[in-house]
């Protein structure tokens, strides 16, 4: 008999390939298959619940599906190897890409990983005048930023031309100091005014915290940062029930001179 475990793998499974097949009748078990990377005579199996899915089927379906990672968890800790994978931020970690300062720079404007975000939510339209509409932009800038994300395989067109998700995530090198690395942050910092002044209240959270530190410890405090960024994503980003995308901008700068500086 199979196990609880098996069987929410298995209904995961299932609800995710119906989901996209909603979206694409033409989706097919061999395309899905090719998302998780697994071959489609295994995934078959799974789905039938005539085969168990191992630790790594669980890995793939949490990194690639959205799994929640609460119910990650859960079943992980059933699996007899769960020491390999102390948390679920590793199994993100090993889903990402990371892109060069070249890549990068092609896509380093705002409006391209929103882009990347707003294909994630219920009733995408891809079409480049509702992308336009969406998120506050000309078609024209649309049409440039899908060509570069296409060119970079960050998104795909699919055999009718239709925009498609890769299934992979993205990100920068740490503590790079680029000038398109900057020109990003300045465009985030100008977002952030944007909704000060037009966004409601219960829709943004802008807030801030004056405070004497020890600046010995910056390293662990970024660390503690980005951990921070990843627990907010895992909490927000609910499968198959995103609706906006939102900017998460965690900032700590100082603000003061050191004496040193002072003397000078």
């Amino acid at each position: 008999m199979a196990q609880p475990c098996q069987i929410r793998i298995q209904q995961f499974l299932q609800e995710s390939l119906a989901d996209a097949q909603r979206r694409n009748p033409k989706y097919s078990l061999r395309s899905f298959a090719r998302r998780l990377g697994m071959s489609p005579a295994l995934l078959s199996l799974i789905l039938s619940g005539k085969r168990q899915a191992s630790k790594r089927v669980l890995d793939e379906v949490f990194s690639k599906l959205g799994m929640d990672a609460a119910e990650y968890q859960k079943l992980a800790e059933i699996y007899q190897n769960f020491e390999t994978v102390k948390n679920p931020y590793e199994v993100m970690a090993r889903a990402e890409r990371e892109l060069t300062s070249d890549q990068f720079r092609a896509v380093s404007e705002w409006h391209h990983f929103a882009i990347l975000a707003l294909a994630e939510t219920k009733d995408f339209d891809p079409s480049p005048s509702s992308i336009a509409a969406r998120l506050g932009i000309t078609q024209r800038q649309v049409e440039h930023a899908i060509e570069r994300l296409v060119r970079l395989k960050m998104l795909k067109l699919d055999a009718k031309e239709n925009l498609r998700l890769t299934g992979e995530r993205f990100h920068t090198a740490d503590e790079v100091s680029d000038v398109a690395v900057r020109k990003s942050q300045h465009e985030d910092l100008d977002l952030a005014h944007q909704s000060l002044d037009h966004d409601p209240l219960d829709r943004r959270d802008i807030t801030s915290l004056t405070m004497a530190v020890d600046v010995t410890k910056m390293k662990q405090a970024k660390t503690l940062i980005r951990k921070f960024r990843k627990d907010m994503e895992l909490l927000l980003n609910t499968p198959r029930r995103k609706q906006e995308v939102y900017k998460l901008c965690v900032q700590l700068f100082p603000i003061s001179k050191t004496i040193g500086e002072i003397k000078k």
